[in-house]
């Protein structure tokens, strides 16, 4: 499935870099964005292919308050200010960091399309329990509550240049390492969008529980046989 639609898509790259030769200035600007719009599908596809088979997981054992000032740092300009509360005592998280850091930057960049006008964009890291939460919030106009209720849903999209991507792709990554995501509407305007990733030494102890119980029923068993 993956060749048969992006075989096309090389193809047409392909011709547009054969016709430039032949076209006036004028003409090279319309390639130039026609290669844009190659280069957007093929990333939407990549994607796409992406959501139905994640492949394999790479867990490792890392900083989120590294992973997140890289991904404000993508967004910061002069239209956006990035305001950054990060626990400078927080623990490891332990998942994806590929796929984390395609989950953030997405939140991110939804949060970014909500302040057409600017705004301040807060970023935030505490410790809750044994878990890890990361909140991303804007100052946009905020989501209506049916809107609320779709959010998540794959191409359900309120922006008339959105592809509805961007938040069921964080929603899928950031639960296929364990965790879990929400969206909530602040207090006076705005949303927050709520990460919440299990600490490291939690995940360890959980993967570390059934081989530890396996063990303990093999001594009890070892107890109970006859002498």
């Amino acid at each position: 499935m993956a060749h048969q639609l992006r075989n096309p898509l090389n193809g047409m790259a392909m011709r547009v870099e054969l016709l430039r030769p032949e076209v006036s200035q004028d003409g090279e600007r319309h390639l130039d964005k026609l290669q844009q719009d190659i280069r957007r599908l093929d990333k939407a596809l990549e994607a796409l292919l992406w959501y139905v088979l994640p492949g394999a997981l790479n867990p490792i054992d890392f900083n989120m308050n590294d992973l997140l000032k890289e991904v404000g740092e993508q967004i910061a300009s002069t239209r956006i200010k990035v305001e950054y509360k990060l626990d400078s005592h927080l623990p490891l998280v332990h998942a994806d960091r590929e796929m984390v850091l395609i989950a953030l930057t997405n939140v991110v960049a939804n949060a970014e399309q909500a302040m057409p006008d600017g705004g301040m964009l807060t970023l935030t890291t505490t410790v809750e329990g044994s878990d890890i939460e990361i909140r991303v919030a804007d100052q946009g106009s905020g989501i209506a509550g049916e809107q609320m209720l779709r959010v998540f849903d794959l191409y359900y999209t309120t922006k008339t240049t959105g592809r509805g991507l961007g938040l069921p792709f964080a929603r899928r990554a950031i639960e296929l390492s364990g965790g879990h995501i929400v969206v909530d509407p602040q207090v006076v305007h705005g949303t927050i969008c709520t990460v919440i990733l299990p600490r490291a030494h939690e995940v360890c102890a959980r993967e570390e529980s059934p081989a530890r119980q396996t063990k303990s029923a093999s001594e009890a068993e070892r107890n109970h046989e006859p002498h």
